[in-house]
């Protein structure tokens, strides 16, 4: 029951707007695929929902929860700060 209400979160389902957004964008599937580092066909499956909404979800409640961005969520750090940790 509650997985429902995740998925339906109070009677709305998740729509991807990625398409909507490329396009105001000026960009076809293979430009931002180019500029993102994924395949065409990841951007489609993104486009259609598919495997990316829970995952975008989950970064919105996440942000929600912390009071950021997205973009706060990870810092880029030195390679060998990293592989000292």
């Amino acid at each position: 029951m509650l997985l429902f209400w995740y998925k339906t979160f109070m009677g709305k389902l998740p729509v991807s707007r990625i398409a909507q957004l490329r396009e105001q964008a000026g960009l076809t599937q293979r430009e931002l695929a180019l500029k993102v580092g994924v395949t065409e066909t990841t951007i489609r499956n993104y486009e259609k929902g598919r495997s990316v909404l829970e995952w975008i979800e989950r970064i919105i409640r996440l942000c929600d929860a912390l009071q950021c961005e997205p973009a706060d969520l990870i810092e880029y750090v030195e390679a060998e700060l990293v592989s000292e940790k």
